[in-house]
């Protein structure tokens, strides 16, 4: 656990945000009820006490904060990428000692560095230590993706994504262009998915309902369409969900996800309505598990790695309502950040679920749901070391705003 593990015992305050522990939650093997039914419907109570598919269902809303927040408040820091602007930022990205933001709307991305974030928590402004600028309606900047010091930024716009490395300041510094039909580059991801040992790239376009996998060497300009096609153009995830040491590559479609196993790129489909996707070792066997957002239901289902079950083997359900899974981030540490955006009388709130926990991802110490505002929601979250003090920071974004919520 590591950096998450120290953060989260420390308190969390924010202007106007109150923070709650969720210490201990309802665990349940009902089903979901209504239209969010399980493979386990159906089947008597009995029958799913015996039935080893029948994942365990347990409720996360925030309705009713187990404890209030305390005096000792977190460090945050706000950025506003455009003064006096409404335009959202997506996608936030740690990428060598960076914090980066697109701005699909204006096809800009833009970065802090966060060294002088965190010497400046003070001020409410802080100058961007990155601005890249794309053509315009290209959508810069609506997704990105990074392994080490390479930076894969989607412009699906033109159907173009962007290969950089660190120390680029600007895109006719990238090392490679890779062209597609216009959708192209909605998704991102890179990884080594033949074990060549060079990275490979994904792209999904969901105009097209497709996934495009350009292999290495990527250097110059390629074309997306000589690569590999793979059903599926919606959100995009890596990591080694049977165990081999392999990367592997998951992607939304319409009434499921695709997962794609590193090397032979046979596929296994898991039925759902989910839309957000997210790979972390949640339960410590050394395998990735898989988060499906499902924002919907207002649920998360957890399909453990290693087994290659399509069955969930853990729900996480939200309030009625709340959009729970609407974004998910896995940590390094098998931890789980979940945004809820849409509560309104506390204007959405973020999951955080401790990883590594031996499955139990709810009910443990370390657990704790960060309250909105009432007015402007959080839209994303996302865990990384911006202090670089050895402890994972919260980054959400609500609004025009990103704000980074230190730990200690």
């Amino acid at each position: 656990m590591h950096g998450l593990e120290v953060s989260l015992r420390t308190s969390f305050v924010i202007t106007l945000l109150a923070l709650s522990f969720t210490a201990t939650a309802a665990t349940t093997q009902e089903s979901k009820g209504d239209e969010k039914t399980t493979h386990c419907d159906g089947l008597t109570p009995e029958q799913r006490e015996k039935d080893v598919n029948c994942q365990t269902v347990t409720k996360i809303g925030a309705a009713k904060p187990t404890i209030a927040r305390d005096a000792n408040p977190v460090q945050t820091i706000v950025v506003t990428p455009i003064e006096d602007s409404e335009i959202e930022p997506m996608n936030p990205l740690w990428f060598t000692g960076n914090l980066l933001r697109g701005l699909p709307e204006t096809s800009e991305v833009m970065g802090w560095n966060g060294s002088e974030l965190a010497a400046t928590v003070e001020e409410p402004t802080v100058p961007e230590s990155l601005h890249l600028v794309g053509e315009p309606d290209e959508r810069l900047g609506a997704s990105m993706a990074a392994v080490d010091a390479t930076l894969l930024i989607g412009a699906p716009g033109s159907g173009r994504s962007y290969l950089l490395e660190a120390g680029a300041t600007s895109l006719e510094e990238a090392i490679a262009v890779l062209h597609g039909p216009v959708g192209s580059g909605s998704a991102v991801e890179l990884g080594d998915f033949d074990g060549d040992g060079q990275l490979d790239a994904a792209l999904s376009n969901s105009d097209a309902g497709l996934t495009y996998l350009v292999f290495g060497p990527l250097d110059g300009n390629l074309d997306v369409e000589s690569g590999v096609m793979l059903e599926g153009g919606g959100d995009l995830a890596v990591g080694d969900w049977d165990g081999d040491g392999m990367q592997d590559l998951a992607t939304t479609m319409a009434g499921g996800v695709e997962i794609y196993l590193g090397g032979s790129m046979t596929s296994a489909h898991i039925d759902t309505e989910g839309t957000s996707i997210a790979f972390a070792d949640t339960n410590g066997d050394g395998a990735d598990d898989l988060a499906v957002g499902i924002p919907s239901w207002d649920a998360v289902d957890i399909y453990f790695g290693g087994e290659l079950d399509t069955y969930p083997d853990q729900t996480l359900m939200g309030d009625p309502g709340s959009g729970t899974g609407t974004s998910i981030h896995g940590d390094s540490d098998g931890g789980l950040w979940i945004s809820a955006p849409n509560l309104e009388e506390v204007g959405g709130v973020t999951h955080v679920f401790a990883g590594g926990m031996g499955g139990a991802l709810v009910g443990v110490e370390g657990t704790f749901t960060l309250l909105g505002d009432g007015e402007t929601a959080f839209t994303d979250a996302y865990a990384a070391d911006i202090d670089g003090n050895g402890t994972l920071d919260m980054v959400t974004g609500r609004g025009a705003e990103t704000t980074v919520h230190y730990s200690f």
